[in-house]
C-alpha cells in the first residue's frame, strides 16, 4: 500500500507531462491554445466529462474554420 502512496505522485507527473508534450506538438493558434486551456481547466476544476469539452472545441473549430 505504500508502494502505490509513493508511486501516485509519479503517475500524476508523468500523465501531466505527457500532455503538456501533446499540447506544445498540437497547439499552433490562438484558438488551439484557449481550448487547451480551458479543457484542462474543466478537467481539473469540475466533474464534467473531458469529451464535452473535446465536443464543443470541435465544434467551435469547425465554425472558426468556416467563418
Amino acid at each position: 500500500d505504500s508502494v502505490k502512496q509513493g508511486l501516485a505522485p509519479v503517475a500524476i507527473g508523468l500523465i501531466m507531462a505527457s500532455g503538456l508534450v501533446m499540447a506544445r506538438a498540437a497547439d499552433h493558434d490562438v484558438l488551439t491554445v484557449v481550448a487547451t486551456i480551458a479543457t484542462a481547466a474543466i478537467v481539473v476544476f469540475t466533474p464534467i466529462n473531458p469529451l464535452a469539452a473535446l465536443a464543443f472545441f470541435a465544434g467551435a473549430a469547425v465554425v472558426a474554420t468556416v467563418m
